[in-house]
């Protein structure tokens, strides 16, 4: 299957193993490697072979981060893992990385509801466009207000994973919705925040345009 590499330190490099042709569930570990600097290996699996990589996971389903022999999936728990492993991007306290947990998980249950909108008929996009994306951001923006104290961030005072979930499941809604942010000035304000990252701004115009969900 196709592999592309994206050298970002002399770490040991990282796969990320998703579907040929999206950026999906696999996106936002990717960010956070993109933001720690971790190097790793983009590899996507063509469709007729998807069905036999599958076999192989232990839950069946992608993505899939490999680092040498340990295995992990579920996309909040490898983006977890990314920054743990470059030891940025997380909490300063137990209380914090619970925090920053529960954002990811928020994140994506945001995500699931996109997919479910990107696979669905005409009155599920709409459902979607119309009743989850008010939800999700109204909580968002609730979350970001009751730290704005401590700037555009959803769990304390510096960029963590917790906020490039976030972003990255946005990102995701807007594809259905681009206007989608106004009437939503923090989290208008944050997204923004987020997107002129160097590392985000270079992952955001360096992957594939043409990738579908």
């Amino acid at each position: 299957f196709g592999q592309t590499r994206s050298s970002k330190s002399t770490m040991a490099a990282l796969k990320i193993v998703y579907f040929e042709g999206q950026l999906g569930r696999a996106e936002a570990a990717k960010l956070v490697a993109e933001v720690c600097g971790v190097e790793y290996e983009s590899v996507h699996v063509p469709f007729s072979e998807v069905a036999a990589y599958k076999a192989k996971l232990p839950f069946g389903s992608f993505p899939l981060m490999e680092d040498g022999e340990y295995q992990l999936t579920q996309g909040v728990a490898i983006a977890q893992y990314v920054a743990q492993k470059a030891g940025k991007l997380v909490g300063k306290t137990p209380q914090e990385e619970s925090k920053i947990m529960m954002m990811g998980l928020c994140a994506e249950d945001l995500r699931s509801v996109y997919f479910n909108a990107v696979f669905g008929d005409d009155a599920k996009k709409a459902d979607f466009v119309g009743t989850s994306i008010p939800r999700f951001f109204a909580n968002f923006e609730k979350v970001l207000e009751g730290n704005k104290a401590n700037g555009l961030h959803v769990v304390g005072s510096e960029l963590t994973w917790g906020d490039i979930a976030v972003f990255d499941a946005v990102n995701h809604a807007l594809r259905l919705k681009g206007d989608a942010l106004e009437g939503y000035p923090s989290l208008k304000a944050f997204y923004e925040s987020i997107a002129a990252l160097p590392a985000i701004n270079g992952r955001l115009t360096s992957r594939p345009q043409e990738s579908r969900f």
